[in-house]
């Protein structure tokens, strides 16, 4: 009985022991991570090209938490569907970080379910590529087409001046559109919607031209400190000392874009001299430029710039960056294929441009342009687009830097000095 009793006793002390250690676990989190995880700003970002952005605002920010909406290797979001455990991240989200443009399709559901959401749009503002004359390429083959980053530029679109149609459902907010952030029914672009990004009529893969990439960096950055002084933070966030973080690593990333920038720009000064990138005008001045596209094209020819098929619009942004000329854009993705006789005709086009480099993605196929180039003298050269990695800040800025790597390379092999 005796023996029992203790056995009860110890039993009893070991349990009163174990929920004091409880208790104080509790308390010691509750004093080294406060309300500020749990009642801080929750960021959802739509993919990888946004959440590299939302990685670097909070980086060492405890009142800042950054989930990205779709997995890390998703890729571009094409047909994207949003899933039940999507709608449940979006519900718990204070800010949305969107590419804009037309990329993030599948929003429409989010906009009408979840109108008070707060939605920035890191596109707006932004000059966007037309895929218009890509896409003359892709389905005609156009030779008497102009080919080019200067050739894409005369059909372009100001993603700003769409946003200014947009139906503005709160007078209080109207500043708030302006600046790209706002409530997701205010974000509906009456000119992008419904265009897929792949094949619609903007090219919004402006991700890929760190100088464009900058500008997404400076929306997200400005559209979260205006969340901040507008918005009631819970207890424990100074809102001078979040400011000033979110000021600090956005300056910081910034700089570090920057100086990938300053490189890609030598590149290409180095590759074609005195050649400039196309001038980048706004929506409603594209009859003036068409107006002395003779003299254009007479000066593009006059000035040595490599030529390429790739396999993807997203690459137009590049290689206008680093001074390469899209001569053949062909879109593929799983739903697409090629003829022989499509096939035949960019192996002859390729043959006739003495065209020297196959510029294909990581998330796509190589069998297309590796059978083009067995027919041909030209070589596959594979680019990252950076819509998959890793969770470390800094993929961006690697993937980009490998890219100019690659381009380089291929180049050198080429014997274009």
């Amino acid at each position: 009985m005796k023996k029992k009793l203790f056995l009860l006793i110890s039993v009893m002390i070991m349990i009163s022991i174990a929920g004091s250690l409880i208790i104080n676990i509790i308390k010691r989190d509750a004093v080294d991570s406060p309300a500020i995880t749990k009642k801080g700003l929750h960021i959802v970002t739509t993919f990888y090209p946004m959440y590299l952005i939302g990685l670097n605002m909070a980086d060492q920010i405890d009142a800042l938490d950054v989930q990205s909406l779709t997995q890390l290797n998703t890729g571009c979001l094409h047909d994207y569907q949003l899933t039940t455990e999507d709608m449940k991240l979006i519900s718990n989200a204070d800010v949305l970080i969107i590419n804009g443009g037309g990329m993030e399709s599948f929003l429409e559901d989010v906009r009408t379910n979840y109108p008070k959401l707060t939605i920035i749009d890191t596109t707006q503002g932004i000059t966007l590529l037309n895929n218009k004359e890509e896409a003359g390429h892709e389905e005609g083959h156009n030779d008497e087409a102009e080919h080019g980053s200067e050739a894409d530029y005369d059909n372009k679109v100001s993603h700003e001046s769409e946003a200014d149609n947009g139906t503005k459902s709160d007078p209080d907010h109207e500043t708030e559109q302006s600046n790209g952030i706002g409530q997701n029914n205010e974000i509906d672009h009456d000119n992008n919607a419904g265009h897929d990004h792949d094949h619609g009529e903007y090219n919004a893969h402006v991700w890929l031209d760190p100088e464009l990439y900058i500008k997404q960096i400076e929306k997200v950055r400005d559209g979260l400190i205006q969340y901040i002084n507008d918005k009631e933070l819970a207890q424990g966030i100074d809102r001078t000392v979040l400011i000033r973080q979110l000021e600090e690593n956005a300056d910081r990333y910034i700089s570090s874009v920057e100086e990938l920038n300053q490189e890609m720009e030598s590149f290409r000064k180095a590759l074609s001299p005195g050649k400039e990138p196309p001038e980048k005008e706004a929506f409603g001045q594209e009859t003036s430029r068409k107006e002395t596209s003779q003299a254009a094209a007479l000066e593009e020819k006059a000035t040595t710039m490599p030529q390429a098929v790739v396999f993807h619009d997203s690459f137009a942004y590049l290689a206008n960056k680093v001074g390469i000329e899209i001569a053949h854009t062909i879109s593929l993705d799983s739903d697409t294929s090629l003829s022989a006789g499509d096939i035949a005709e960019i192996i002859d086009e390729v043959r006739q441009e003495n065209i020297k480099y196959l510029f294909t993605e990581q998330q796509y196929s190589d069998s297309i342009a590796k059978q083009i180039a067995k027919e041909t003298n030209a070589k596959v050269y594979i680019i990252d687009s950076v819509v998959t990695g890793n969770t470390n800040k800094d993929s961006y800025l690697t993937a980009m830097r490998e890219n100019l790597n690659v381009i380089r390379t291929a180049i050198d092999e080429a014997g274009i000095k």
